[in-house]
């Protein structure tokens, strides 16, 4: 497993478990995803009634068939397609529980934080964690237009505020 997750190795993981659904498939339906290999962890099946040792809260999907993951921890992970899992950035500490996360035109991702951070952050392709805004009302849901202008619904303020891409108003 990644370095920081070989907690993973143990037999008796007990975290989240990630399926690739291909919507194009002809196979039978329904899908059994208890019949399936999972994509994360590879070789390891699930245990009812177990906590789990790490949560993710938010998922964001590339065109290139790669994923974002974000962790209720902050932590934002990138699954490739072919399974590789690997830590892409931390954000900073905190409780990441409500919130939102949309792909923008670049290929990064922004977060919204909810009611304990307040804030919306932007993670590149890089990894680099950059603040966009702080202070926000509970930032529940955002969306990203094609120019990468942020919609934020701030929940406690029962508004939608929108945020200009740098360098344009």
């Amino acid at each position: 497993p990644p370095q920081g997750l070989d907690v993973l190795s143990e037999r008796d993981y007990q975290g989240p478990l990630i399926f690739r659904i291909d919507l194009n498939d002809e196979g039978p339906r329904p899908r059994r995803l208890d019949l399936v290999t999972p994509l994360f962890p590879r070789r390891l099946t699930p245990t009812p009634g177990r906590e789990p040792l790490l949560r993710f809260v938010s998922v964001a999907a590339r065109p290139d068939g790669e994923v974002i993951v974000l962790s209720s921890l902050g932590e934002v992970w990138t699954l490739t397609a072919g399974g590789d899992f690997s830590l892409l950035a931390r954000l900073p500490s905190g409780h990441y529980n409500r919130i939102s996360m949309p792909l923008a035109p670049d290929g990064s991702v922004f977060v919204s934080t909810g009611l304990h951070i307040r804030e919306i952050f932007r993670v590149s392709v890089a990894g680099v964690v950059t603040t966009i805004a702080r202070g926000l009302g509970d930032p529940e849901g955002i969306a990203v237009d094609r120019s990468g202008a942020l919609y934020v619904a701030e929940t406690a303020l029962l508004r939608i505020i929108r945020i200009a891409p740098v360098g344009r108003r």
